[in-house]
């Protein structure tokens, strides 16, 4: 809950000002780390359960964070890049913010609305601008490819996306 409101606060100051609270959720990232080593899989019966706050994409945010120093930690990355790996959970829909009331699932999506989706990675990427390291804005920008060269936006494949936006699909 504090990381889904830690979001709310996060997205709306970067949508008013531009300026993105890095350093403070960074430190929220990293408390959550620290608890996540300490209780182990019990974090996972938060992420998998269904979403109880209206701000779907703060929760979602939340969610994708967790998961993403989970992999991470599994996968023997250092700290440093799971805290990375965990901004970039926590941040690559930022390019929903714009059209985030309109995500009330489930409903269907309107070819406008469909269109408006399709260029969230890289209206998050001119969000995030300078206030992020070129990994998140890698990984933001590519959570959408797919190995098989079929996601968006560039239709990239295999070895030419990047390992954190791997994690992220």
């Amino acid at each position: 809950q504090v990381m889904v409101q830690t979001g709310e606060h996060i997205f709306e100051k970067l949508v008013r000002t531009g300026n993105l609270e890095g350093d403070y959720l960074k430190k929220i990232l990293a408390e959550v780390s620290d608890l996540m080593e300490k209780y182990g899989e019990d974090f996972l019966t938060i992420v998998l359960d269904p979403y109880p706050s209206p701000d779907y994409l703060s929760y979602h945010s939340a969610n994708c964070a967790i998961l993403s120093i989970i992999i991470g930690q599994e996968l023997k990355m250092s700290a440093e890049e799971v805290k990375e790996l965990a901004l970039a959970g926590f941040l690559h829909d930022a390019g929903l913010l714009g059209i985030r009331e309109n995500l009330d699932y489930p409903k269907p999506l309107t070819p406008e609305l469909k269109t408006e989706i399709l260029k969230h990675p890289e209206r998050g990427v001119a969000l995030l601008g300078e206030n992020v390291s070129q990994e998140i804005l890698t990984a933001s920008l590519q959570h959408h490819e797919t190995m098989n060269g079929k996601g968006y936006p560039k239709g990239l494949a295999g070895e030419e996306i990047h390992p954190f936006a791997k994690i992220l699909q």
